[in-house]
């Protein structure tokens, strides 16, 4: 039997602690953290499933790993580096946070309603013109 080499952690979270800050960049006086004392250990080839409730902190936990929130360089580390405070670690790739809604609004052009008429769907292709219209807009 040979001797496994043993790398540092891949994704490292020790006793996160994190509350959205006010307008004045800190917390406000008196809030609760959202993300209170959190530990995670990650190796590489590791797999973990991120589950919890509507405002269970998790979307909150992927931005701090993403570096999108500032917390203790101690706090949180990727690849042996703080996901915030070492902007090498997002600007080379190694870190990259895709998230967020998806938002796209296409205007429906008015030549789409005489197509509908066109082709034979009547009221019913107009009807569903102004709908998706509306939906898409």
């Amino acid at each position: 039997m040979g001797v496994t080499e043993r790398s540092s952690p891949a994704v490292e979270i020790n006793g996160l602690r994190f509350t959205y800050p006010g307008i004045d960049g800190k917390p406000p006086p008196g809030s609760t953290p959202v993300i209170d004392d959190f530990s995670l250990t990650l190796n590489a080839g590791d797999r973990c499933l991120l589950v919890g409730s509507n405002g269970a902190g998790k979307t909150t936990i992927l931005k701090i790993l993403g570096g999108k929130h500032m917390v203790e360089p101690h706090m949180v580390r990727v690849l042996g580096r703080s996901t915030f405070h070492d902007t090498a670690l997002t600007s080379s790739g190694d870190l990259c946070y895709l998230g967020g809604e998806l938002s796209i609004r296409v205007p429906l052009p008015i030549a789409i309603v005489p197509c509908f008429l066109q082709i034979g769907l009547g009221w019913w292709g107009l009807l569903f013109c102004f709908l998706c219209s509306i939906w898409l807009w």
